[in-house]
């Protein structure tokens, strides 16, 4: 067996492409990238028209504190993930790294 181009492939789809939601961009992107790749390699392919009813893709994601700490904080949307209310969500920051179980339990219903 010879050198496998496994890892080519995957660093092009993910550090050339990106993400690829369906009907983003870069899934087109990524669409035309295998099908070139494809009929390289000798393999006769077609693609197909489709209709997905939703779409997402990542709006403008950020994250305040707004306690007497102020750091910048790097963080991404979900998929699909709903929008947040106009007047924003507030809750409790928990430092997952210095966490112990019991400090994980569910908080007290109001």
């Amino acid at each position: 067996m010879g050198e496998s181009p496994l890892e080519e492939n995957l660093r092009r789809l993910t550090d050339e492409i990106g993400g690829r939601v369906s009907g983003s961009p870069e899934m087109a992107k990524a669409i035309d990238w295998a099908v070139a790749a494809f009929r390289a390699a000798g393999v006769e392919v077609h693609i197909e028209k489709y209709l997905l009813p939703t779409t997402w893709s990542e709006g403008n994601t950020r994250l305040e504190l707004l306690g007497p700490v102020q750091f910048p904080v790097s963080l991404v949307s979900g998929g699909l993930s709903p929008a947040t209310p106009p007047g924003g969500l507030e809750g409790n920051l928990i430092d997952v790294a210095a966490a112990r179980k019991p400090n994980l339990r569910a908080p007290a219903a109001p």
